[in-house]
């Protein structure tokens, strides 16, 4: 076999014909730089291939009627007070992968630690409405208070 010199010009290794232009430690070097440089989705339109693949196989919703959901939200997230239009995913029930909506990832993660109950929101409710850390005598309450803070709170 005959050696040649390896491509790399700062190498002073030499190569055999058969494993190509680079020595042994030169090319796996060029493929650790390949490997930790590459991009995967090349671009945009094969990246939004790959979610439209996803939503079809897990929740057997077509591009079109992913379309049309969005837009019957006008393009943004369902929930009325967040106005994301970036980041969005589909909800579904975990039972029976049935498609509720569309959410920005951040409303969806919020539903999804609340364990998808009725019973588990008015529960945050109840905490949100009435702490149990509310103390309703003004004297215990500390001396610089926010001006936030209700000072009823059977108003709210």
């Amino acid at each position: 076999m005959a050696e040649t010199a390896c491509e790399n010009k700062e190498c002073i290794r030499t190569t055999s014909k058969t494993s190509g232009r680079f020595c042994t430690r030169c090319a796996a070097r060029n493929y650790r730089q390949s490997k930790e440089g590459r991009v995967y989705y090349a671009t945009a339109s094969v990246k939004e291939k790959r979610v439209a693949q996803h939503r079809l196989r897990s929740f057997g919703l077509s591009p079109e009627k992913y379309s049309e959901i969005l837009e019957q939200q006008d393009g943004k997230c369902y929930m009325p007070f967040c106005l994301n239009k970036e980041d969005l995913v589909v909800d579904h029930c975990k039972e029976t992968m049935t498609v509720r909506g569309i959410l920005c990832r951040q409303c969806n993660a919020a539903i999804g630690k609340l364990g998808d109950t009725k019973s588990s929101l008015i529960e945050v409710l109840g905490y949100i409405t009435k702490p149990p850390a509310f103390v309703p005598d003004k004297s215990i309450r500390a001396k610089s208070k926010p001006a936030t803070i209700k000072e009823n709170w059977d108003e709210v």
